[in-house]
């Protein structure tokens, strides 16, 4: 959760890079994967036939990484900055009432 005056903003910031990174990496790899199954379009074609099997798994394998890790890491960053909005938002609210913290407990 971001304090004013903290540096969870330069962490954000950080993680934030990272994912986008990610992002563009991915999205750099599919057109470079693209442009050469472009070129290679005849070889592909006649490995798809021979090896369907290790096609299909190579490309799973392949839009997991290039589609759902940028993904991941997205859902990742948003739950360290922001987490349980509602038990951090309880947990500050018994820090200023001790006495509804002891009845909570109880």
């Amino acid at each position: 959760m971001y304090v004013e005056g903290s540096s969870a903003l330069e962490t954000e910031k950080k993680q934030l890079k990272i994912v986008l990174g990610l992002f563009g990496g991915s999205y750099l790899v599919r057109c470079a994967f693209d442009v050469l199954v472009g070129f290679y379009l005849i070889e592909v074609a006649s490995f798809c036939e021979e090896y369907p099997g290790f096609f299909e798994l190579s490309q799973t394998l392949y839009f997991f990484l290039s589609d759902v890790l940028p993904i991941m890491a997205l859902y990742r960053m948003h739950h360290q900055v922001y987490g349980d909005q509602e038990g951090q938002r309880q947990r500050v609210q018994m820090q200023m009432n001790p006495e509804a913290a002891r009845a909570y407990h109880l």
